[in-house]
């Protein structure tokens, strides 16, 4: 899983008198499906992007988007075949007919405050709320995108954000420690064929 992981860095569109280019970076995982190369990410992370990047160790490749979705906030990039990184195959889970997975075990690989090599972090499914999965890791800037696997090799979410914590008598504040994602039922090999064709 380490191996497929990709920094996206998505070029964004100036706005205004200033033309000086500004970027938005994320991560995402990349993945072979019926021979076609394509990476899954967060959708927030193309945001107003004019070009979007998909780095690997020492190599850079353009992405073309395919698929976004700012509602799941999910995205799916179609690239070329990288040789600086391995494929994972796409195996999404299937919808949990209890919605019980709370307790499940879960690993991912990103690029947390863009650091130069990847990181892999695990944890543990803490719910499911409001169609999103709440898990109990860590998770900092840039590690949106990030694919969530379980101990089977499946995709089970892409880290979508993290807690923003409020009440009535303190001002808000990140919890990194609750990290909420998209699950990737929504996904399936036949609605992924449809959108790489």
């Amino acid at each position: 899983m380490r191996l497929s992981v990709v920094k996206v860095k998505s070029v964004l569109i100036p706005t205004g008198p200033d033309t000086d280019l500004l970027y938005r970076y994320g991560s995402g995982s990349y993945m072979i499906f019926e021979d076609r190369h394509f990476v899954i990410t967060a959708a927030h992370v193309l945001r107003d992007a004019g070009v979007v990047i998909v780095a690997g160790f020492s190599e850079e490749v353009l992405a073309t988007p395919v698929y976004i979705d700012f509602e799941s906030d999910v995205a799916v990039l179609l690239i070329p075949r990288m040789d600086s990184r391995s494929p994972v195959a796409f195996n999404p889970i299937k919808f949990p007919r209890s919605r019980n997975i709370a307790g499940e075990n879960i690993v991912y690989a990103g690029y947390p405050n863009s650091h130069d090599e990847p990181l892999v972090l695990s944890g543990i499914i803490a719910g499911y709320e409001n169609d999103r999965l709440i898990l109990q890791s860590y998770a900092w800037m840039g590690s949106s995108g990030s694919c969530i696997f379980d101990h089977r090799g499946r995709i089970v979410g892409i880290v979508s954000g993290i807690e923003i914590g409020s009440s009535n008598h303190f001002p808000p504040q990140l919890i990194e420690s609750m990290i909420w994602a998209s699950p990737a039922w929504n996904l399936s090999k036949s609605r992924m064929r449809e959108i790489l064709n």
